[in-house]
């Protein structure tokens, strides 16, 4: 049975079928089948990107395309079917400088900061929320025991 992958050939990447028990020497990335995985990965040696196509979940609805770079995430795409889209971003991600590689690190990094520092507010306030909370909860506590003092003096 002949199956779908992508191959590195002069430095660039291409698709091309081969048989599913004997993979090209030159394979880089296999069309993620319909069972979960996480281990089709590929390392851009001259800049140090690794690009990933993986079926998360089981289904080809969660065929997701990841770049990472110094363990940030650049790309992210979901529902990635075609081909030529991965071989696309395989190129554009190996071809890019060091200027641009960087500009775009430093992008991503802001933006998961901003995003943790949405969370961090968010958590903040849930925090105060619990905290006061608490105090009503303590202070309910304290005149349990009051009304309880009172009741056994009406009692004697």
């Amino acid at each position: 049975m002949a199956e779908i992958c992508i191959v590195t050939k002069d430095n660039k990447f291409e698709a091309v079928y081969h048989n599913s028990f004997k993979q090209p020497l030159n394979l880089v990335l296999e069309v993620p089948d319909s069972n979960a995985n996480d281990k089709n990965k590929f390392l851009l040696v001259n800049t140090g990107i690794e690009v990933s196509w993986n079926n998360y979940y089981g289904t080809s609805k969660w065929n997701i395309v990841e770049v990472t770079y110094k363990n940030t995430k650049l790309f992210e795409q979901n529902h990635v079917k075609n081909v030529q889209v991965v071989i696309d971003v395989l190129n554009k991600f190996n071809a890019i400088s060091k200027s641009e590689l960087e500009l775009l690190l430093q992008e991503s990094q802001e933006k998961e900061k901003t995003a943790l520092e949405i969370i961090i507010e968010e958590l903040k306030k849930e925090k105060e929320k619990l905290e006061e909370q608490i105090k009503i909860y303590k202070a309910i506590q304290t005149k349990k025991e009051e009304i309880k003092s009172l009741l056994n003096k009406l009692e004697e």
